[in-house]
């Protein structure tokens, strides 16, 4: 079974059930925006005070989305791009300006219920500023409102949710932020990646191994390289002994990142197990495995990597050399 059927079917199920909102309402996609939209005309006739705000906030979505319809071309001159995208952008800056002021209205007050009528809107911007009042107000019951948004397509509002959950600061919000770490490892979606990273930190007292190693031995490749990685950045000895096992998973990439995290730890337990590497039979373990002991700079090394020069690509062989190099004039 995969290491997130797992987590999510046992873990945190009593307290997630205490101050929750119904999750569904949370997940609203572009293609339901209208949808989305009149529900908050219904929802703000029996709003109150908030009426108001919610109309405006509504009103300014709309308008962004009929802006984003005139956003200028570049099939003209430079001068004349420069000048219609000068024109478009300050219309837009006004319609945030505006924005904000609306939400800064709500989050005075802590409104949390009319946020959360809000977060219907089917603009991502809005949504994302929106999400940010919801952490500064810091009331837990937006706790599994934000972890529903941390699967949301547009990567705004990932961040935004998962700077907020690190804000209001509930150990209910870790898992979800450990999955949404695990999925955002590509250099497009880092910024989601590091949002979610620094929650956890800021939330504290949480044990990375213990978070990140099922996902070692998950059977999602992409996964198992990223806990690697990570596992290698808490800087833990006890990662050690989970890293050199993972120097023999049958996938590539993990052998690899698993070496490059056992180089970063720099603990001499590992130095047998990536000799033992030097003879992995595809190209990229044993370049990871040189590099590591490279690394730890033991001299156990040298002889292994000196006979490992025979037979290398030239580029491995500029690796090798440089990790022997490293391990003699350390």
């Amino acid at each position: 079974m995969s290491f997130f059927k797992k987590l999510f079917s046992s873990k945190h199920t009593q307290d997630e059930s205490k101050n929750s909102y119904d999750l569904d309402n949370w997940r609203t996609q572009s293609v339901q925006s209208k949808m989305a939209d009149k529900s908050i005309e219904l929802e703000t006739k029996q709003s109150g005070s908030s009426n108001t705000v919610l109309n405006d906030l509504m009103a300014a979505s709309g308008e962004i989305i009929e802006l984003h319809k005139t956003q200028p071309s570049n099939s003209g001159s430079d001068d004349q791009y420069e000048y219609e995208y000068s024109i478009y952008g300050s219309s837009y800056d006004k319609i945030i300006k505006r924005v904000m002021e609306k939400i800064k209205e709500l989050e005075e007050i802590k409104d949390f219920d009319s946020l959360c009528v809000a977060l219907k809107i089917s603009d991502s911007t809005i949504r994302s500023k929106i999400v940010e009042a919801l952490g500064r107000i810091g009331d837990n019951r937006a706790v599994e409102v934000l972890k529903a948004l941390l699967q949301e397509r547009f990567s705004d509002v990932k961040i935004a949710a998962a700077t907020a959950l690190g804000e209001i600061g509930d150990e209910r919000a870790v898992d979800a932020l450990v999955k949404t770490m695990l999925e955002h490892s590509n250099m497009n979606v880092k910024n989601v990646f590091l949002a979610a990273e620094s929650a956890i930190k800021k939330i504290g007292n949480q044990d990375i191994v213990e978070l990140f190693t099922p996902a070692l031995t998950d059977d999602n490749h992409r996964y198992q390289c990223m806990a690697a990685k990570v596992l290698g950045d808490s800087g833990d000895e006890r990662a050690v002994d989970l890293l050199i096992a993972a120097l023999k998973d049958g996938n590539r990439g993990v052998r690899s990142q698993a070496a490059e995290s056992l180089g970063k730890l720099k603990d001499n337990r590992a130095v047998e197990p990536l000799i033992h590497a030097l003879h992995d039979e595809e190209t990229g373990g044993c370049s990871a495995a040189a590099k590591a002991l490279g690394e730890i700079g033991d001299e156990r090394a040298i002889e292994p990597l000196e006979a490992a020069l025979q037979g290398w690509y030239e580029y491995d062989k500029w690796i090798v050399q440089e990790a022997i190099n490293k391990i003699r004039f350390k």
